[in-house]
């Protein structure tokens, strides 16, 4: 392995399964739906049987046990790096920018990371493009 000019508080190895597991949770269709499109409260109300057992798959989904206990297990600077590889794949920044954009995410307060990587659209593929870019390159850490 190289020597990388970006270091991680996260391991690479770790946010690559992250990925996979974010990957596979959005093709389960587990992830939440959009505000606009969220009529769920309505049918909670008229017991809708369909909808109850829809959560209640989603609370005993292994997947999203996995990708949760993850997530929490990780500490508070591995969670701001992750962050900050979501914001960053998103190519608003450059390279030579990471060390702003970690900043910005490492000055995050209330930070509920599961909740903003579900309602992100592409969040593995930012993660996966900002690893990539950092130079933490899938073949090396992927199991992909």
């Amino acid at each position: 392995m190289a020597e990388r000019a970006f270091d991680l508080t996260l391991d690479p190895t770790l946010a690559y399964r992250i990925v996979e597991l974010v990957r596979e949770y959005d093709g389960e269709d587990f992830a939440p739906v959009p505000d606009d499109e969220d009529d769920l409260g309505d049918e909670l109300l008229s017991g809708d049987d369909e909808v109850l057992e829809h959560l209640e798959e989603e609370e005993d989904d292994p997947l999203k046990l996995e990708l949760t206990g993850l997530i929490e297990s990780l500490d508070i600077d591995a969670q701001h790096d992750l962050l900050a590889l979501i914001w960053f794949g998103r190519d608003d920044y450059k390279t030579k920018e990471w060390s702003s954009v970690r900043r910005q995410a490492r000055e995050t307060e209330h930070m509920h990371l599961l909740q903003y990587i579900e309602q992100t659209p592409l969040a593995a593929d930012y993660i996966a493009s900002a690893l990539d870019e950092l130079g933490y390159p899938a073949s090396e850490y992927s199991r992909e």
